[in-house]
Order: structure tokens, then C-alpha cells, then sequence
């Protein structure tokens, strides 16, 4: 893009996990912040359905996990602390602030 080299430039994956709302499921999951690279040397971030939902008597009592990894060096995993956040690349959740190893939010 142009003559000059580019410099702070970001990727971010993102989703609402609604893992089993296609099975009458909730649209409430668990989010968990699995790994950092600094701690662990990957970055993953997990979603969990809840427990007891049509999914899980339908499963044979499972939960539904969807699950971001990356070995990369310079990986991130977060979550929002609302909705669909975090918004937009810029949000200091994602890099700036990113959440913590163990933390959670349902």
C-alpha cells in the first residue's frame, strides 16, 4: 500500500460463539482466557455452552467448546467484557489490555 512501509499493523479474529443456540441452546457461553504466550509459549481463548441446555441432555451430557489457538510469538487472546466487544481492533482489550491466564466471563 504506497511507497512506505507499514508499521502497527493488527489482525484480529473474532466471533459471537453461540454454540448451541442452532440446537435450542443459549446464547450464553463461557469464555475463558486458556493460555498467553509469555506464561504458556501459545495464546488460546475457549467458549463453553452452558450446562443443561438442550445441547448437553441431547450430547449425552457434553458441552459444546469452540476454542482460538495460536503459537505465533506475537498472538493475543481476549475476550469482551460485553456483547459483541471487543469492537473494533483498537479496543485495548485486544492488545493493549488483553484479559489475564484463568480469567472468565460468562
Amino acid at each position: 500500500v504506497g511507497l512506505r512501509p507499514l508499521s502497527n499493523v493488527r489482525f484480529m479474529r473474532s466471533h459471537d460463539p453461540d454454540n448451541t443456540v442452532d440446537l435450542g441452546g443459549s446464547y450464553q457461553t463461557n469464555q475463558k482466557l486458556e493460555a498467553t504466550v509469555g506464561r504458556d509459549g501459545y495464546a488460546a481463548v475457549s467458549a463453553t455452552s452452558q450446562a443443561f441446555d438442550p445441547y448437553y441432555y441431547s450430547s449425552g451430557g457434553k458441552q459444546a467448546i469452540v476454542m482460538y489457538y495460536s503459537d505465533d510469538p506475537r498472538a493475543k487472546a481476549t475476550f469482551g467484557l460485553w456483547g459483541l466487544a471487543p469492537s473494533d481492533i483498537y479496543d485495548p482489550r485486544v492488545y493493549d489490555e488483553p484479559a489475564n491466564r484463568g480469567d472468565t466471563i460468562s
